[in-house]
């Protein structure tokens, strides 16, 4: 448990600003991700509804 302790003092730990724009950066890619994934979803959707009309 020493060793632990003695290893996590070592850490060099994210400052808040840091923490921030990287919490925001991946907002920003999961949001953009899902919303060209529920494109396709759609367009793959109106296309097979349309291949069985």
């Amino acid at each position: 448990m020493v060793d632990v302790i003695s290893e996590l003092k070592k850490v060099t730990w994210p400052n808040v600003d840091d923490v921030k724009k990287s919490t925001i950066v991946v907002m920003v890619c999961i949001l953009l991700a899902s919303g060209i994934l529920a494109f396709f979803d759609l367009l793959f959707g109106k296309f097979v509804g349309f291949l069985l009309s």
